[in-house]
């Protein structure tokens, strides 16, 4: 998604790793996505960031908002998202079906793994082909 800032609203709305698709490698990971988070809010001198995640990015602005210095990030707001504990992973969180899917896809090429056919993923998947996992039934949230 390109760089969108809403009139008077202070929103500014960015896919980091999207627009970024050429750097799509195994060598991208969780630490990858926050640390392109943590980029934005210090490049941009962000102070009191509501960050969203949908899906896998619950996983990114958890981990953003637990590395942001002190008063960087105000809020995280989990749209249909992972919302880990300390030391949790997607991989804890998600379900059995979830797992053999991440398996299953990523041995075509080691590390992406497509959406399945008719998700609402699929329809609307990101420039760099890789699928966030979402199984709201099968993943724990914290009460």
């Amino acid at each position: 998604m390109p760089h969108q800032t809403t009139s008077g609203g202070g929103a500014d709305v960015r896919h980091c790793v999207g627009d970024r698709a050429h750097l799509n490698s195994a060598h991208v990971n969780l630490d990858t996505h926050i640390d392109d988070v943590l980029a934005v809010l210090a490049t941009e001198e962000v102070g009191e960031a509501v960050l969203v995640g949908h899906s896998y990015g619950g996983m990114v602005i958890t981990g953003a908002a637990d590395r942001a210095p002190s008063g960087v990030v105000r809020r995280l707001v989990y749209c249909d998202a992972y919302v880990p504990e300390d030391g949790q992973s997607c991989w804890d969180l998600t379900s059995d079906a979830y797992r053999s899917l991440f398996l299953d896809g990523a041995a075509a090429n080691g590390y992406a793994v497509q959406p399945p056919s008719g998700s609402d993923s699929a329809r609307e998947r990101t420039s760099t082909g890789l699928f966030p996992a979402a199984d709201p039934a099968g993943r724990g949230r914290p009460a």
